[in-house]
């Protein structure tokens, strides 16, 4: 399973440009208007679905190109509550990850042990540690991709809209964040220099939601290079259907040991 964690913040970290912070809201000459437009259209849409979504949840199964197999548990809250669980073979929990808006909690089941971390005091570290900790097990869809407005190109090609984001490091070129027209996600990748994807997502299924009308990816692979390194498939999910409160608490666990409190630099 620890592989199988490791191979998924692998991904993830890769895919990590497309979270940038927020700019002034310029764009490139070329095509300027019709892609600021396509932009402004995209932004309301993605503004549109995340004030219809309150929270969900889901239960999944992710298994490696190697065929290591994780079975987990992911919970959402507004405004900035989230939780993943991680279980054995038999159902039995092994790993938890809780942030209950201000501290973030790693648990071990196994060892009987949790530390907790404060990101309250430096925004820039929480969004970086929560994208690292949490993005591995819920794609984009289910979140909405963190855009930066400046360089940003959108364009519509074919049935979607990609936003082509440049990347400011060394080797990398731009991230691209596919949807289709509705502003649901089909998919993300990374490219570097000669034109060459190192890292991505495809969603393979998608699903609506009856109540709020929108489209939910329910199956997804993530790609290192050009080959499949995660694949991951739903097993059962809800909508605005509340989540108690004891999911999102940090507070330690009967018999369990705390480690020294962690504040983020």
């Amino acid at each position: 399973m620890r592989l199988l964690l490791s191979s998924a913040l692998v991904a993830a970290s890769c895919c990590f440009f497309v979270a940038c912070p927020k700019g002034d809201g310029t764009t490139s000459p070329t095509s300027a208007a019709s892609s600021a437009d396509i932009f402004a259209k995209v932004q309301q849409q993605l503004g549109a679905r995340l004030q219809a979504v309150h929270d969900f949840e889901l239960a999944a199964t992710m298994v490696a190109a190697d065929g290591e197999t994780l079975r987990y548990r992911y919970a959402m809250q507004q405004p900035a509550f989230a939780a993943v669980e991680t279980f054995d073979a038999a159902g039995t929990r092994e790993r938890a990850f809780i942030f209950d808006g201000k501290v973030l909690a790693s648990i071990d089941d196994v060892a009987k042990t949790i530390t907790r971390t404060d990101l309250s005091t430096n925004e820039e570290q929480l969004l970086l540690t929560l994208h690292q900790v949490f993005s591995p097990f819920v794609i984009e869809g289910w979140r909405p991709p963190l855009l930066r407005p400046t360089g940003t190109q959108a364009a519509v090609v074919g049935d979607t809209v990609e936003l082509s984001v440049p990347i400011n490091s060394a080797g990398l070129l731009r991230s691209v964040v596919t949807l289709d027209r509705s502003g649901a996600f089909v998919g993300k990748k990374t490219v570097a220099d000669g034109e060459v994807v190192v890292a991505g997502a495809t969603v393979t299924k998608s699903e609506t939601d009856a109540a709020t009308g929108l489209r939910f990816p329910t199956a997804w692979q993530q790609l290192e290079g050009g080959t499949v390194a995660l694949t991951t498939t739903v097993t059962s999910w809800s909508v605005n259907q509340g989540i108690a409160a004891p999911r999102f608490s940090t507070a330690v666990p009967t018999g369990f040991v705390e480690a020294a409190a962690v504040a983020a630099p």
